[in-house]
């Protein structure tokens, strides 16, 4: 069987992709004729646009870069799409505001499906976006790099992101891993990084993952310590 290589998107990928499908959920549920609400659902498209911009702006300093020259086709077109993911940025952020500065809840009523298909359009574009990023760079980069050069890659990348965001980030990468893919990335911190790293690793899992994965997940470890004499688990 071969050996399943690095994604290097991988965490990044589905953090965004919960977060901008909850909101979508939210989006869609909520009365956004009403202030409260409407303030509620602009915070969190908000929230999905910031992470989004402070993304892309690590792969474009970070990732495409890392690419060989033979890969500047791939890198031009990705670079392409992230102008075009601004432009749906800027037309959200502006629906946004004709909302928030409509003054009867009628007004608003009618700017709520072309908010909620605008939001959809821009959900769609970088789902698809970040599909064709796993699709086609991650085979030009496995060519170039190991999978332990891809992980210092990304850990170079989270080192110059951005503060004010990256516990909710590195929180949202937990919750949307899955068990066998949480458990690896945990046990690879602790055999690895610093023990700050491991510790803050495992307070952000006890508030983000629900009680029975954590549960699962504690077990697994424990499990794991009987087998390797020496290993603790804090």
């Amino acid at each position: 069987m071969e050996q399943q290589r690095f994604n290097l998107f991988n965490r990044a990928h589905k953090a965004l992709r919960g977060l901008m499908c909850s909101t979508l959920i939210r989006l869609q549920q909520a009365d956004l004729t009403g202030e409260y609400s409407l303030k509620q659902c602009c915070r969190d498209i908000n929230l999905v646009i910031e992470l989004l911009e402070e993304h892309a702006i690590l792969e474009d300093h970070y990732i495409l870069p890392s690419l060989p020259p033979e890969a500047r086709s791939s890198v031009l077109f990705f670079e392409q799409q992230h102008l075009e993911d601004k432009m749906l940025c800027s037309n959200l952020k502006e629906l946004m505001k004709k909302m928030e500065n409509a003054t009867t809840g009628s007004l608003r009523a009618s700017g709520v499906p072309v908010l909620l298909q605008a939001y959809i359009s821009f959900a769609v574009f970088n789902l698809q976006h970040m599909n064709m990023e796993e699709q086609l760079l991650n085979p030009l980069l496995w060519l170039k790099y190991t999978d332990v050069e891809l992980e210092q890659i990304v850990a170079e990348a989270i080192k110059k992101s951005p503060s004010k965001n990256h516990m909710l980030f590195l929180g949202l990468m937990i919750e949307h891993q899955n068990d066998e893919e949480l458990y690896t990335w945990i046990c690879n911190i602790r055999q690895t990084a610093a023990a700050a790293v491991f510790q803050q690793l495992e307070a952000l899992s006890n508030q983000v993952l629900p009680e029975a994965r954590l549960n699962a997940l504690k077990q697994r470890i424990k499990k794991m310590k009987r087998k390797q004499p020496g290993y603790d688990v804090r």
